[in-house]
């Protein structure tokens, strides 16, 4: 998708022109303005709305925001920021989802560059996703890397198992296997227990996991390795 804006839009993105105000702003630093120094701001001296810049330059991190946007950016980045911190997505992968979800060039698929509109679209599609991803898989650069040159196709198989394991439906399982920990096996010797899924890639195979942890409603999982059924 292709998007031509106007010189004013890309002074604006650029935080040179207040987007509420239409006027220049002002290049300072925050202590000026604020009695803290959070670093340099491009400021509206008329509506007092501000963007901070990336360390080390002039780049405003989007456009200006009031104390209104401020609230949306920052719930914004609360729920889409789990998709990588989760290691459910690569960062760059998680803003590439976002452009395909938002209908944006990846360009302009910047939470800083966001209206309170775009802001909430971003908070419904991240928590949609989110509801269906309830495991934190670590170390997934080191799992591509012990299955190269194959590593890419197995690590996507490896999480393509774990998504169909959660996001099954466990309401007609028999009685004591209704909670996914109903599933947990603590051998002797193994310092966590472990879980065993279905390899989507393989009806012979399982894959292990040790579950080395839970924090709200997501289970943090190590890759143990592939075993037969």
């Amino acid at each position: 998708m292709d998007i031509q804006l106007t010189e004013e839009q890309r002074e604006i993105l650029k935080g040179r022109i207040c987007p509420y105000c239409h006027v220049p702003t002002e290049y300072k630093n925050s202590v000026e303005v604020y009695g803290v120094d959070y670093g340099m701001i491009y400021y509206c001296p008329k509506c007092r709305a501000y963007v901070g810049v990336h360390k080390g330059t002039d780049r405003a991190k989007g456009r200006l925001a009031n104390a209104e946007l401020r609230r949306c950016k920052i719930e914004a980045h609360r729920y889409f920021d789990e998709l990588y911190k989760r290691g459910i997505m690569k960062r760059t992968e998680a803003y590439k989802w976002l452009s395909e979800q938002l209908g944006l060039p990846p360009e302009y698929t910047h939470i800083g560059m966001f209206n309170p509109e775009t802001c909430a679209k971003v908070v419904d599609v991240s928590k949609k996703y989110l509801e269906t991803m309830r495991f934190a898989l670590r170390r997934q650069d080191k799992i591509k890397a012990a299955f190269e040159p194959n590593g890419d196709e197995t690590l996507t198989r490896i999480k393509e198992s774990l998504t169909r394991y959660f996001a099954a439906d466990r309401s007609e399982f028999p009685e004591g296997l209704r909670d996914i920990e109903d599933d947990f096996n603590q051998l002797p010797g193994e310092p966590y227990p472990t879980i065993a899924v279905n390899d989507v890639g393989n009806d012979s195979r399982m894959i292990e996991f040790y579950v080395i942890g839970k924090q709200y409603d997501v289970y943090r999982l190590a890759f143990k390795g592939f075993t037969k059924c």
